[in-house]
């Protein structure tokens, strides 16, 4: 049985600046040293279009990388419902990394082994240093409460006001 994520890590790409201090956090946190290329989180630019998008794992459901993993090294953590990689059973194959759907398994460049953001096990630092808030880490209500508004406010935006007369 899956566990149920109490907290979701959240994006605003319209906040994001693409500063890049969440791959510097993410670095630290794991590996005690300022190297982005070996972060769990990864800054894409997108040039034409003026935007940063950070790239994480979501958390989803049914994972496809861990449908994909042939040594069933993807599982998840009981505490936080993050997706972690045992890496005593992991061989490198990178199919999880050709599966995941929202780019975000990732192969560390020092040691070839496969990374996924494991929420820092509750307390993302990426969170912590994110200071325009693009980043956030939130309790899994407030996500379908948010996610509710911007449909309604997106179906409200597509509605021409009328005078509606009642019938009698």
């Amino acid at each position: 049985m899956r566990s149920i994520l109490r907290n979701f890590l959240t994006i605003d790409i319209e906040r994001c600046t693409g500063c890049r201090l969440c791959e510097l956090a993410c670095s630290i946190s794991h590996f005690k040293a300022f190297d982005p290329a070996r972060s769990r989180i990864k800054i894409l630019r997108f040039q034409a279009q003026g935007k940063d998008v950070p790239v994480v794992c979501r958390q989803c459901g049914e994972c496809a990388a861990e449908e994909a993993c042939p040594k069933g090294a993807f599982n998840r953590d009981p505490s936080t419902g993050a997706m972690r990689v045992n890496p005593e059973l992991c061989i490198a194959c990178r199919l999880c990394i050709d599966r995941c759907i929202f780019g975000a398994v990732f192969l560390d460049p020092k040691d070839d082994s496969i990374a996924v953001c494991d929420l820092c096990g509750g307390k993302p630092l990426c969170v912590e240093f994110c200071l325009t808030e693009a980043l956030r880490y939130v309790p899994s209500h407030r996500v379908g409460l948010k996610r509710s508004l911007e449909i309604a406010e997106g179906l409200a935006s597509k509605v021409k006001p009328r005078a509606y007369v009642l019938p009698r």
